[in-house]
């Protein structure tokens, strides 16, 4: 509710039901612990750059979380560098939300860790993300061999991922797991 100003201490803690949480811009205040042990967690989106801390070690526990966007709070907020890598792939998809001062911080952390952070948006498939690497010159060309041969890589399994052995027979799986073709071989 718009009335809402701040999500409280423990507020989502423990709760495997969300994958994604969006909080709004009225939200100027996240409590200690606000997010811990949602294990289904993938994505968190705090809108307002009024929240400048999130407390000690927010995503304890939320080990699937692919995505951070936090305007106003740095990466070395983030005591886990996984959350550091997911909070700068945040950053990468909103970077236009952010202040100067943390975008800098930011596009410093991404510069130390470009190979690490591309490879996450391939794993996680964060097209946003990676564009955003791609455009902004981050990945110089001494990095850029490695990267593309790690995003062939991914691809490679990707597709070999989609055959598997049933029955003495290979089949062709969709995306979603469905069957889509058998045939023997």
């Amino acid at each position: 509710p718009a009335e809402c100003h701040k999500a409280a201490s423990g507020s989502f803690a423990g709760n495997s039901r969300y994958r994604r949480l969006v909080l709004p811009e009225h939200v100027k205040e996240v409590g200690q612990g606000a997010f811990r042990r949602c294990d289904h967690l993938e994505e968190v989106r705090i809108l307002s750059c009024e929240v400048r801390s999130l407390g000690e070690d927010p995503f304890d526990g939320c080990r699937n979380l692919a995505r951070v966007t936090a305007c106003a709070v740095a990466p070395d907020h983030f005591a886990d560098e996984k959350i550091q890598i997911a909070a700068a792939l945040g950053f990468g998809a909103e970077y236009e939300r952010y202040e100067e001062e943390t975008a800098a911080q930011y596009r410093a952390f991404i510069a130390d860790r470009i190979v690490e952070v591309t490879q996450a948006a391939i794993d996680r498939q964060l097209t946003d993300s990676f564009r955003y690497l791609t455009s902004e010159n981050a990945i110089s060309a001494r990095q850029l061999p490695r990267i593309l041969e790690y995003a062939q890589q991914k691809k490679q399994m990707e597709m070999g991922a989609r055959f598997q052995r049933e029955d003495g027979r290979i089949v062709l799986r969709n995306f979603g797991g469905q069957k889509k073709k058998r045939t023997a071989y």
